[in-house]
């Protein structure tokens, strides 16, 4: 069982993101930039998209929620803020704990902001997380979308705080 001081670090920690970014994504399909496309297109074309991340904590509200805002860029550039929740019950994977995280990305141009929710799971020792879900509002509504994420320690109390990742947007189903 994971403690209470334990579960405050990982959610520090949360939503982080290395990316294994390669220039092909998921079964051999190239990469999208949004920047070369409009929304309307980028929906509908067979291209897998990837948009990296970074946020740092802010606070965490009373409803327990921990809040973190920052940057996207790649196929998205603009903000970025980050809702984490930690969920009720027992992952099914021993050593990591279920979570829940909403997106909200504001985009230059603004016809390609989107959000998404994602939930998964953040591993208690080595801090990586595997999210996946769903594109909710904006271009590619309803798209799943994936995380894999490593969250950072900074600063002399090597504190959790900051995430770096990129998401992976999957072309709507033929």
């Amino acid at each position: 069982m994971i403690g209470v001081a334990q579960v405050q670090i990982m959610a520090v920690a949360l939503s982080a993101a290395i990316a294994v970014s390669n220039r092909l994504g998921t079964h051999g399909r190239p990469i999208t930039d949004w920047h070369s496309q409009s929304p309307a297109s980028s929906s509908s074309v067979g291209d897998t998209i990837r948009v990296r991340y970074h946020v740092k904590l802010v606070h965490r509200d009373t409803s327990g929620t921990y809040v973190w805002t920052g940057s996207v860029d790649g196929a998205v550039t603009g903000t970025a803020t980050m809702e984490l929740r930690f969920q009720e019950g027992q992952s099914q994977v021993a050593g990591t704990e279920l979570i829940q995280t909403h997106w909200m990305v504001k985009a230059t141009p603004e016809s390609k902001s989107f959000e998404a929710s994602l939930s998964g799971t953040v591993h208690s020792t080595s801090l990586k997380t595997h999210l996946s879900g769903t594109i909710v509002a904006g271009p590619g509504r309803g798209q799943q979308i994936f995380t894999d994420s490593q969250v950072f320690a900074q600063g002399t109390q090597h504190v959790l705080s900051e995430i770096e990742g990129m998401f992976t947007i999957m072309p709507p189903a033929p």
